[in-house]
């Protein structure tokens, strides 16, 4: 059977929309995985609980933060672009 070009379209992001997905749950785990070794989650903040220099632990967060929003761009992004071409 021929593949249509909407198909393989269809397929390739169906394909970016799993990796998208992929890359946003492996970020979001290293977040979480920082976030439970140097601090104490309470409702409203979270708290040093390392001794580590907290300037750089700032400067961490703040790019783990930034690599999650930047994955969730991607995958909605993708998801948008194979909501347009599913028929």
């Amino acid at each position: 059977m021929i593949e249509t070009w909407q198909q393989v379209k269809l397929e390739a992001a169906e394909k970016e929309v799993k990796r998208a997905e992929s890359v946003l749950a492996e970020a979001q785990r290293a977040l979480q995985a920082f976030v439970n070794e140097n601090f104490q989650a309470l409702p409203t903040r979270l708290i040093y609980v390392t001794t580590h220099d907290r300037d750089q632990l700032d400067d961490d967060l703040k790019a783990l933060v930034a690599k999650v929003d930047a994955a969730k761009d991607k995958f909605h992004k993708a998801l948008a672009t194979w909501a347009a071409l599913k028929p």
